[in-house]
């Protein structure tokens, strides 16, 4: 439904479809998520209020309501990465007894760097691929990839050394 047609609905002008209520529903409880996501990242990153400052450096690295649609689809794939990291760092962290508290999400004082975690981890991965791709030259580059992402999983939940 478009701006004017919404407008004239919302002033009670016009009568809309069910689809297209329905449809103004949905993207009101997306909008809110969205608002309510930047919201708690903002939160989350500073602690308190923030800046306006902080706010022109913070929003634009979140999906937000001011991009297109692959714009926020590309935020959004960011975001997800980004928590990924966290949570297996976090894992990584729990596994081996670096960290005893399993709702600490903080990362500042914590045993080990967001970085220096990704660095083991990617070292970690390399090794596998070729020790894979050894044992078995004829897989495909994604039979690869896929078993060297489970072996990590499965080693991040185990406690295993890298």
């Amino acid at each position: 439904m478009d701006k004017l047609r919404r407008e004239a609905w919302r002033w009670g002008v016009m009568d809309i479809s069910r689809e297209d209520a329905e449809g103004m529903s949905d993207r009101a409880v997306f909008r809110a998520s969205v608002l309510d996501n930047i919201n708690r990242t903002i939160k989350d990153i500073t602690g308190a209020a923030m800046t306006d400052a902080e706010a022109k450096r913070i929003i634009p690295t979140q999906p937000n309501l001011e991009v297109s649609g692959p714009e926020f689809t590309a935020l959004l794939d960011e975001v997800e990465g980004k928590v990924a990291d966290f949570r297996d760092r976090r894992l990584y962290m729990l596994s081996r007894g670096l960290i005893g508290d399993a709702h600490d999400f903080r990362s500042e004082g914590a045993p080990i760097s967001l970085q220096a975690f990704l660095d083991r981890k990617n070292a970690r991965g390399k090794a596998l691929a070729q020790q894979l791709r050894a044992q078995n030259p004829d897989a495909s580059d994604e039979q690869i990839r896929e078993a060297v992402f489970q072996q990590l999983d499965a080693e991040l939940q185990s406690g295993a050394d890298w």
